[in-house]
């Protein structure tokens, strides 16, 4: 009786605990979403950036990944947006709208999780397959990366679209009854790496993983020495 208690206790502060880090990460997301679309009214804001912050919307945020795709127990953003014409070369989103995406989400993604300054230092993109005008783009945004100098983040950018699929079940008569469902399907359209530069007055050696926690930073010294003239 005794352990079957201790058992129930657990269970149930091990759920308080989950139930409060979905809180706090549903709050993280509504501060990504309300700084997002603040953004895209800023009128220094050109090229792609303002169709693609009109539109964004945050699905998740994880410090550490575990509930999302592609993630690997590290921290991780998850945003979608629509391809609009404006995103478009004229049948498909462009490739500079690609560039701007992985840009934008996975330096959000990188200040959420560390609150230190950076700018670009290199930015590539593959562009493999097609997203029309009209669909559903989704970007998984993770850092792959983090040291007192350079941040690494990913960006795999893909498209939904909906398949229908037959399922034939056998009912209690023998007749056979065929239900049809509809599932989401993902398809990778492109990949974008990003490294940024981490602009912080006191510098140390060392990368930490994604997830921040294992960190061995080793701290350097500069000794100057003058000499004096004879």
């Amino acid at each position: 009786m005794t352990t079957m208690m201790m058992t129930t206790t657990t269970m149930a502060s091990r759920n308080d605990q989950e139930a409060e880090q979905d809180k706090q990460q549903q709050d993280v997301v509504a501060e990504i979403q309300k700084k997002l679309r603040k953004d895209a009214d800023d009128k220094n804001a050109n090229g792609f950036s303002n169709s693609l912050l009109r539109g964004v919307t945050i699905r998740s945020y994880s410090e550490n990944g575990n509930n999302n795709i592609d993630s690997n127990n590290k921290a991780q953003l998850i945003v979608s947006f629509p391809v609009t014409k404006e995103l478009s070369n004229g049948f498909s989103l462009h490739g500079g709208a690609q560039a701007t995406a992985t840009d934008l989400f996975t330096s959000v993604l990188l200040y959420q999780k560390y609150r230190i300054p950076s700018v670009t230092s290199d930015l590539h993109v593959s562009c493999l397959a097609p997203a029309p005008i009209g669909c559903t783009v989704v970007c998984v945004c993770t850092i792959e990366r983090s040291g007192a100098g350079l941040q690494f983040a990913s960006c795999n950018i893909y498209r939904e679209e909906k398949e229908e699929l037959e399922e034939k079940r056998q009912e209690d008569d023998c007749s056979g009854v065929v239900v049809q469902t509809t599932r989401t399907k993902r398809i990778l359209v492109g990949k974008g790496l990003h490294t940024k530069y981490v602009l912080s007055k006191q510098r140390k050696k060392g990368f930490v993983g994604g997830g921040g926690n294992n960190s061995k930073d080793e701290e350097t010294t500069t000794t100057t020495t003058r000499r004096s003239r004879l």
